[in-house]
């Protein structure tokens, strides 16, 4: 291995590493996020559930963040 292709692959592999902790990062806060959506009681659906989490949250809720939340409240809800 080259000294130009194996640092290419370290630098590869230190953003693989960022883009994973962020991504935790993201399923940490929808977590709270639906907690604290569940705990208010607010009713929620698939189609609002955007306005709903920008009451609770900056964080710009797209395509994945509602997969997520709608999953984390189907969870909280089915525990009850």
């Amino acid at each position: 291995m080259t000294k130009g292709s194996r640092k290419a692959e370290v630098a590869e592999r230190r953003q693989v590493k960022h883009h994973i902790k962020y991504m935790y990062k993201i399923m940490d806060e929808i977590k709270l996020i639906a907690k604290d959506i569940h705990k208010s009681g607010v009713e929620w659906t698939e189609d609002n559930i955007e306005d709903v989490a920008s009451e609770f949250t900056e964080l710009k809720i797209a395509d994945m963040e509602k997969f997520l939340l709608l999953g984390n409240l189907q969870m909280l809800k089915d525990e009850k």
